[in-house]
Parts: C-alpha cells; sequence; structure tokens
C-alpha cells in the first residue's frame, strides 16, 4: 500500500506538492522512512498508539472513555493538519 500511495503522489504534476503521513500502524513503515529522508515534501511520522475504536459492548447511557494510549481519527487528522506546510489540504485514509 505505502508503495502505492508513494508513486500516485510522484505522479502529481502539481509543483507545490506535499504528502504528510500519520502512522499508527504496528510499525513504522521503512519505505516512507526512507522516502522522509531522500524527498522533502514527504513528512512522515509513526506513533506507536492504537485506533480509538468505541468497544462494541458500551452502553451509549454511559460515557464513553477510549484507553489513554489510542488515538482518533479526529486526532490524526489535526497531527497531519499540524505537520502540513500548505494552505490547503486533502485528508484520504486507507
Amino acid at each position: 500500500f505505502h508503495e502505492l500511495l508513494y508513486d500516485n503522489f510522484k505522479r502529481q504534476t502539481y509543483p507545490n506538492l506535499e504528502l504528510v503521513v500519520v502512522d499508527t500502524g504496528s510499525a513504522p513503515s521503512a519505505l516512507l522512512e526512507a522516502k522522509a529522508k531522500e524527498d522533502r515534501r514527504v513528512v512522515y511520522r509513526h506513533y506507536p498508539v492504537r485506533d480509538a475504536v468505541q468497544d462494541r459492548t458500551w452502553r451509549k447511557t454511559e460515557p464513553y472513555e477510549p484507553p489513554v494510549d489510542s488515538w482518533s481519527l479526529g486526532l490524526k487528522r489535526n497531527m497531519a493538519v499540524a505537520l502540513a506546510r500548505g494552505d490547503v489540504i486533502a485528508h484520504f485514509d486507507d
């Protein structure tokens, strides 16, 4: 997936393009780490946290408290925005 992501990014013709990846997978992506070192348009950060997914047994009458070591999709998007240098942001998720 990461190779396809980078290949599609490289094919874009807009000159002021940047790829910001906030990765919360189980291990860092060696490919994206390498691309971030060789291509200054790539910003890659890996964070060893879990995705915040509501427990299926959670009752809506009780407040939901995600695990402390988990990040919501909104938090990950906010991290990407904070890392971005441009004025326009297009978000997508795998």
